[in-house]
């Protein structure tokens, strides 16, 4: 049985704190070996009153994915939109990324590198969440092409999905090299010259 006290009187904050329990455990175990259960056990709250916020552990991960997706967006706006040079931009929107991706606890990489696992729906979703970042990217290295400081015969696009390509090799690379000290810096910098850039 519901307690009413419990789901009543929290309301919204309830939910958040649901959202960012699955949130942690989703990126520390994956999204195939967390229950509802464990989720409710981390909240501090009965099943019956998670089952009150979400019908299943499908629609709290879709939420957790789209919050995780916008708050990376929103990161990323603020180099984006810098008055500077085109190289300084990218290198603010390449940190942007990075470190977001290093601090924060999300499970974006978690489905990228395990999209496979998932069912058709939340993979055409999170693909669709991907592609709104892949798009951010795109229009600044268009305005790279048309600066010319990135080559202009190669799809924008192309070059959008190599870097983050790159870069999410890197953040799962570091946790391979826990004994040596990780620059998300140098990152950058060596993934620039890859691009013919210099900073």
């Amino acid at each position: 049985m519901i307690n009413k006290q419990e789901t009543i009187s929290s309301g919204f904050n309830t939910k958040e704190k649901i959202l960012e329990s699955a949130k942690k455990l989703f990126s520390d175990y994956g999204y195939s070996s967390v229950s509802m259960s464990e989720i409710a056990k981390e909240v501090k709250i009965t099943k019956a009153a998670l089952y009150y916020h979400f019908k299943n552990k499908k629609e709290i991960y879709l939420e957790v994915m789209q919050e995780s997706f916008e708050a990376l967006l929103e990161k990323l706006k603020k180099p984006i939109g810098l008055k500077t040079t085109f190289e300084k931009k990218f290198h603010q929107t390449l940190m942007a990324y990075l470190e977001f991706s290093l601090n924060e606890k999300n499970p974006i990489q978690e489905t990228i590198q395990k999209i496979s696992r998932l069912d058709k729906t939340t993979i055409k979703f999170t693909q669709k969440l991907q592609w709104q970042i892949i798009k951010k990217f795109e229009d600044l290295i268009k305005e790279g092409q048309k600066k010319k400081k990135l080559l202009s015969n190669l799809s924008s696009k192309v070059i959008a999905r190599f870097v983050i390509g790159l870069m999410d090799t890197t953040i799962v690379q570091k946790d391979f090299v826990k004994n040596k000290k990780f620059s998300p810096k140098k990152s950058v910098n060596e993934i620039m010259k890859l691009l013919f850039l210099k900073r």
